[in-house]
């Protein structure tokens, strides 16, 4: 929808770990600045509180788990 437009929304993403674990709902978004980023799937509570289903540990490792879902989508 047009709010997807707003917030940057390209795609969603299935990724699948080292053939063990497979990850749905990675969202690949354009920041404001130009550049691509993903964000991680979560749920909100009822209160309005945000909590991660999945997430990088440190920004090393999404920066690496961003580089590699980059490269296998050519870009």
């Amino acid at each position: 929808g047009d709010d997807d437009a707003d917030d940057g929304l390209l795609a969603f993403l299935s990724v699948e770990f080292e053939k063990l674990f497979r990850v749905d709902g990675i969202a690949l978004r354009m920041t404001e600045q130009g550049l691509l980023a993903l964000s991680f799937p979560s749920r909100t509570s009822r209160r309005g509180t945000k909590h991660s289903l999945v997430r990088p540990r440190d920004q090393a490792a999404r920066a690496s788990i961003e580089r590699a879902i980059f490269a296998a989508l050519g870009i």
